[in-house]
């Protein structure tokens, strides 16, 4: 299982932040994603992750839902 917790040097956490921004139903959108992702991990695939090119071992959530 995968644990990411992210805060800048001031103690801002930017995602909580961008949720705020955006309509609530792409922030369940977002969230049903995070926990596919958590329940199987890289074996998710397309269309919901992808290896980044030119990387060794960094993956991007593919967030092609989203209303805004």
């Amino acid at each position: 299982m995968f644990k990411i917790i992210y805060f800048t040097r001031n103690n801002k956490c930017p995602i909580l932040d961008f949720f705020e921004k955006i309509p609530k139903k792409d922030v369940a959108k977002i969230l049903r994603d995070i926990d596919l992702l958590e329940e199987f991990g890289l074996s998710l695939g397309m269309p919901y992750i992808k290896k980044m090119s030119g990387t060794k071992d960094i993956w991007e959530l593919r967030l092609n839902t989203l209303t805004t």
